[in-house]
């Protein structure tokens, strides 16, 4: 267990905190005001806008497919680290994992 770890606030209400690894993905989901924290390890063999794409299908819950192009929508949610479907009621924060020191989505362009 690494002793830096990857966290991520939830939205208030209700607040609350993802603590996980710093190679995992920490999401904190609002829906219709209760909490869920997530801490999720990428796959290993994913890089690149395969892996960006990952991230993206497990932050807003949508299918995407692995070899999509990265939108200048997509490059912002994964900068911001939050994400927001009105329609389903749903907001979510999340930290990109920490690999080798370094952010995930300084590698977003």
């Amino acid at each position: 267990m690494s002793p830096v770890k990857n966290t991520c606030d939830c939205p208030s209400p209700p607040g609350g905190l993802a603590v996980c690894e710093s190679d995992q993905l920490a999401i904190c989901r609002v829906v219709n005001g209760i909490a869920e924290t997530e801490c999720i390890d990428p796959p290993a063999a994913l890089t690149g806008n395969r892996l960006r794409n990952w991230f993206l299908e497990r932050i807003t819950q949508q299918t995407r497919r692995l070899d999509a192009s990265i939108t200048t929508a997509d490059a912002s949610i994964l900068r911001s680290g939050q994400y927001s479907d009105r329609v389903r009621g749903m907001h979510v924060t999340f930290a990109l994992p920490r690999v080798e020191g370094e952010a995930v989505a300084s590698a977003v362009s």
